[in-house]
């Protein structure tokens, strides 16, 4: 154990000295071949996927991390063939030549190292050598009636966020995104939807009497209803990140709930559980990522009878989260650092869009009005804003590699408490998960939002009015 741990502490070493190498490269601009910022990007993904199990799940961390380093997929493309241009504007293949690439690959590399090092300091502290206390409180579960209509007002919410048009009678986006929730300045409709939908299926898996087994179809059901009436055949996947916290209540179920209710301390067991429940995850995720790319790659042309896929390596959602940070480095925002303004209008920014609307005040950061629209005028960005960008404006490289070591140390600690009972931590760990594809790709409010959510709905959990009447 102790020996793991030295490891572990040496290999944080290392990622610190190449971190500091490349943030010295990128501010002096130093030219290097790409090839190895991009080395050390993929190096950095052997880490997370290849630590042992004993040392935590890390089922949001790694999740996280996919979601940060696959808008970088591109610069590979580079690499193999150097006139590759991975731009379909005449603004993106003016904007994109090696010296662009060498920096994004750089920055890129940056953030992945201090991803990383984050979970490496979280993992010094063995999940499974933990004296578990029982965290699991016999919660009584939501009658019926509580229950039916919390399902109704998360089916209500997806409506409100849902597209206004089907994906065969008009292509995705424009007017078809004018939705109810975004006429009443209430963004975050759907993200109430999805916690509301987490808090219950906690509720039906805890739930042992055969009201239990009701509380499941009715879910299937409205997930089902929400995911292919409200999301896939408008050509949207908002619902994508609701999945990924199924899927970890789907793989941590028997450390979770049996684990806690048995108090039985089965290392063994656990891991035998997660691995062959692990398997069916990623077939049914490979599946999955198919289906989301020809989804992706559809929606747009779709309405107008075009159904080739030519495009599915140039116009799809993680190219477009990195445009966001050429466009930043083809601009001359990057003259002088904002040091943390960005993050206090972030806090500026909590108040909901419905409630300030009435008011009449504007937040720093609304729909309309943030970087990445304004970064979208430039014509290389199609919108989203890359989960290093704000830290790159703000701190520069080094403010890449340290806000990215505290997201995942964060991330790693909410999980761990998570797994240990803690009801609220369950919640914020599910919620957080939920967002991760618009965190990282479209930046932090949708976090913020999430926590907020998560906060919410504790304590809607926790209304005795709600419960089932005891016997």
């Amino acid at each position: 154990m102790l020996k793991s741990r030295l490891i572990r502490l040496f290999v944080l070493g290392i990622l610190l000295c190449i971190a500091s190498m490349l943030i010295f490269i990128f501010n002096m601009e130093i030219s290097t071949p790409i090839w190895i910022p991009l080395f050390v990007l993929l190096f950095s993904c052997v880490i997370p996927f290849s630590m042992s199990l004993d040392s935590g799940y890390y089922i949001l961390p790694k999740l996280q991390f996919i979601f940060f380093i696959t808008p970088f997929t591109p610069l590979y493309g580079y690499v193999i063939l150097t006139e590759f241009n991975w731009g379909w504007t005449p603004e993106m293949l003016a904007a994109i030549n090696p010296i662009t690439n060498l920096r994004l690959a750089t920055v890129g590399a940056i953030g992945a190292l201090g991803f990383v090092s984050g979970i490496l300091i979280t993992s010094q502290y063995n999940q499974f050598t933990v004296n578990h206390k029982v965290n699991l409180i016999r919660r009584r579960p939501f009658s019926q009636i509580a229950f039916t209509m919390g399902m109704f007002l998360s089916i209500l919410l997806s409506y409100m966020s849902a597209p206004t048009t089907y994906i065969v009678s008009g292509a995705y986006g424009g007017e078809s995104l004018n939705t109810i929730a975004n006429y009443i300045n209430f963004p975050g409709a759907y993200l109430v939807s999805y916690a509301l939908i987490i808090v219950l299926y906690i509720d039906a898996e805890s739930d042992s009497s055969i009201t239990g087994k009701w509380k499941q179809k009715i879910l299937i059901i409205g997930v089902a209803y929400i995911a292919i009436f409200l999301q896939f055949l408008r050509g949207d996947r908002e619902i994508l990140g609701l999945f990924f916290s199924l899927i970890a209540l789907y793989l941590t179920y028997f450390h979770r709930l049996r684990y806690g209710r048995t108090l039985l301390y089965n290392k063994d067991y656990l891991k035998l559980m997660f691995y062959k429940r692990s398997r069916v995850v990623m077939f049914l995720g490979v599946c999955g990522l198919f289906f989301l790319l020809a989804l992706g790659s559809l929606r747009f042309t779709i309405a107008e009878g075009n159904f080739g896929i030519n495009d599915i390596f140039y116009a799809n959602p993680w190219t477009m989260a990195l445009l966001t940070v050429l466009a930043y480095i083809n601009s001359k925002l990057g003259e002088s650092l904002l040091w943390g303004k960005t993050y206090i209008e972030y806090l500026l920014s909590v108040p909901p869009g419905f409630i300030t609307s009435a008011l009449g005040v504007q937040r720093p950061i609304e729909m309309n009005n943030n970087l990445a629209v304004n970064l979208v005028e430039t014509g290389i960005s199609s919108g989203g804003a890359h989960i290093i960008l704000p830290s790159l404006q703000n701190f520069g490289a080094i403010g890449v590699f340290l806000i990215m070591a505290i997201y995942s140390y964060l991330s790693s600690l909410v999980e761990r408490n998570a797994l240990s009972g803690y009801h609220f931590s369950q919640l914020l760990w599910l919620n957080l998960i939920a967002v991760v594809p618009l965190w990282f790709w479209y930046g932090e409010m949708s976090a913020i939002r999430a926590i907020m959510v998560a906060i919410f709905v504790y304590f809607i959990s926790r209304l005795q009015l709600l419960k089932r009447v005891k016997n």
